[in-house]
């Protein structure tokens, strides 16, 4: 293999602006003994990749250039340098741009990267598991240097292309998103065309793939259902939405209950009010699943005499973690919720960003999830956080 440098009068050609270090395309062929094939061309670019890393990011040749120059389509120069990416030689930013990799992090710099995280924002301002993911994702980047900027939306409608555009146009090299629904995986795909880096944390009771992350709650649900058992709970109500992305969460509670012997008592719509709920309050020994914090809260706000006499006769789970329940609903009794220790998880994701995509592995990391049995109440009404 080799590298041609046309010369003229004045010596050897200097690169383009903004390629400094890497010869001109132009220039660029492999020796007469090698055929033109894309291993071949392959390697090139690898060789130069590497001979071009020093101790910052240094602008690498386009895909565009490369396939006009080689003669390719650009989707074979796009899977060639997703092969360069996976052997941490190349990165992309904002825009399209390719970047050969710095050999070592320059933690002098002071923003390293601009990361987007979208957020919802009643899911924020409620749900303390969603707050506390958050609030540590920026405070993690940040030490790292890495800037972040809040994407607020306000419910399902507003992730549309409209949201893909307000991405993009935010100028981000990385996209965090945490849980994301079915309808934001068109809008992921759409945003990573364009060269940003999105990672995803999921629910591993939610079936999906290509995730970076993934959030179990299987092993703290089942010790909290063990607990319930031992303290003489023999039926369970599990409150959900009939949306597809539930009926995951439902099929993993039902298969906790029917092990540990504990019965479903079967949940319509009725269940989907507080008051249905509440009538089966003469129940003995028997608890309700929050399978959904968003239906835990819709019910608070919808009727709050109620929810406070579902809390004072059954047990509680809220499997997404401790709400903030309005004022005006005196809890008398334990709240189990599923809680994840989000300052430790998302130190981990940040050190991530920082290490070569070769060295990540296909499997999902998993964060598993703790029981905790809230009994600290405030007298008012308003959940200790």
């Amino acid at each position: 293999m080799a590298l041609l440098h046309p010369t003229t009068g004045q010596g050897k050609r200097r690169s383009k602006p903004g390629l400094e270090g890497l010869p001109i395309i132009e220039s660029l062929v492999v020796s007469e003994n090698d055929a033109p094939t894309n291993v071949n061309i392959l390697s090139l670019l690898r060789q130069l990749a590497k001979r071009n890393r020093n101790g910052i990011s240094r602008s690498f040749y386009s895909i565009r250039s490369v396939a006009k120059h080689f003669t390719l389509p650009p989707t074979t120069v796009t899977r060639m340098y997703g092969r360069l990416k996976e052997e941490g030689l190349l990165t992309s930013a904002w825009g399209s741009r390719t970047f050969v990799e710095p050999s070592h992090v320059n933690r002098e710099l002071r923003v390293k990267g601009m990361i987007a995280l979208p957020v919802a924002l009643s899911s924020f301002s409620h749900i303390r598991n969603h707050r506390m993911f958050f609030l540590s994702m920026r405070n993690a980047l940040w030490k790292l240097g890495f800037a972040t900027r809040l994407l607020f939306y306000e419910g399902a409608a507003e992730r549309d292309d409209g949201f893909a555009e307000d991405l993009l146009n935010s100028k981000v090299d990385s996209v965090i998103w945490f849980l994301p629904g079915s309808n934001d995986r068109t809008i992921a795909s759409r945003v990573a065309d364009r060269g940003i880096r999105v990672i995803s944390i999921t629910d591993s009771l939610v079936k999906s793939n290509g995730h970076r992350y993934a959030l179990s709650r299987e092993a703290a649900l089942y010790e909290c259902l063990v607990e319930w058992k031992k303290g003489g709970v023999t039926s369970a109500i599990i409150v959900h939405s009939d949306q597809g992305e539930a009926l995951g969460r439902v099929a993993a509670i039902s298969v906790c209950l029917r092990a540990l012997g504990i019965k479903q008592i079967p949940s319509g719509i009725e269940c989907l009010k507080a008051k249905g709920l509440a009538q089966t309050s003469h129940r003995e020994n028997c608890g309700t699943i929050f399978a959904s914090a968003e239906l835990a809260l819709r019910l608070t706000y919808e009727d709050n005499v109620s929810f406070t006499k579902l809390l004072e006769k059954h047990r509680i789970l809220l499997i997404d973690g401790m709400i903030d329940f309005p004022v005006g609903i005196p809890i008398q009794g334990p709240i189990d919720t599923i809680e994840f220790d989000w300052p430790r998880e998302t130190r981990r994701i940040a050190n991530d960003l920082v290490r070569p995509l070769g060295s990540h592995t296909s499997e999902p990391a998993i964060f598993e999830g703790r029981w905790v049995c809230r009994r600290d109440h405030i007298a008012k009404g308003t959940a200790r956080i």
